[in-house]
């Protein structure tokens, strides 16, 4: 378990693991007719733990990318940098951040009363977040869509980029793999997974960063049962995101580790035995790009 990459898959199955569980105090308010029975300390623990647990996924998310973009593709820092204790301390890094972005829900997070609609003097608990004013709300939403949506999301395109940009270079540089489609196949793999973690991470955090920020700035309300379907629906696919990420990594990180090790070694396996003596200094580094703990 002293893998580098396992260290920030452990963090990522932690994070997704909190923001899940508190879905079941969600769905215990909604079976209470939609009133919240927890109390006071529980509301702000539930928004700050769900806030932060929700950041600190999307940041481990992002070390997942740049840890397989500096291994593939930056191997000089690679060597000098990227071992478990440097791991360690970014992971904790990121539940700082993580933590440090969430502070204002800690502080804002508490119980009111909400009239019932249709029946008069008669009023339910709910656990919100209740802002100072409608401009330290807007501001807040404004500026975490930017740094914890916008931001790591083209840095995920950027470092998956280059990684798939390294591996069709050493697709190229492989007569075998020019000559038949079978030989092919790592790189189209590891292209479908790379797409697919990328595809499916926007497809599921995009409705919910932008329907926030519309709100915010535009002040949308719900008022029909169609508008709170929809407003449900976007809220459940960052659930939906997290319940799927230890499948997309955890259990695909063999199948990179393959593919790798199948486009690096076949990218060497027509060259000379002089000219690869010649570079065996030089391709030390490269050739164990494959062999980097996913």
């Amino acid at each position: 378990m002293r893998s580098i990459t396992n260290v920030y898959m452990i963090g990522l199955c932690l994070a997704d693991f909190i923001y899940l569980a508190n879905l079941t105090l969600v769905a215990a308010a909604q079976l209470n007719n939609k009133s919240w029975i927890f109390g006071s300390l529980m509301c702000t623990l539930y928004h700050g733990t769900e806030t932060t647990s929700k950041y600190a996924s999307i940041i481990f998310v992002v070390l997942l990318a740049a840890d397989r973009y500096y291994a593939m593709c930056r191997p000089d820092l690679c060597t000098r940098h990227r071992n478990y204790l440097m791991a360690v301390s970014v992971s904790g890094i990121a539940w700082i951040l993580a933590f440090s972005a969430a502070i204002p829900l800690y502080l804002y997070s508490e119980v009111v009363q909400l009239r019932t609609h249709g029946i008069t003097g008669l009023t339910r608990p709910i656990c919100i977040a209740k802002w100072p004013s409608s401009t330290s709300a807007r501001w807040y939403i404004t500026s975490s869509s930017i740094l914890i949506y916008v931001i790591p999301l083209a840095l995920m395109t950027y470092f998956n980029y280059h990684v798939l940009t390294k591996l069709r270079e050493a697709l190229r540089r492989s007569k075998r793999m020019q000559r038949t489609s079978k030989s092919r196949a790592p790189y189209h793999r590891v292209t479908r997974l790379v797409l697919w973690v990328v595809i499916f991470h926007a497809a599921c955090w995009s409705p919910f960063w932008l329907f926030n920020l519309l709100s915010s700035v535009f002040r949308l309300r719900v008022h029909t049962r169609f508008d709170r379907l929809i407003v449900n629906v976007i809220h459940l696919f960052p659930y939906i995101n997290c319940a799927m990420n230890p499948l997309l990594y955890a259990v695909n990180a063999a199948n990179f580790r393959r593919a790798f090790r199948s486009l690096f070694t076949a990218s060497f396996i027509n060259k000379k035995p002089l000219q690869i003596a010649k570079r065996r200094t030089s391709q030390a580094v490269a050739t164990k790009l494959p062999l980097v703990q996913m």
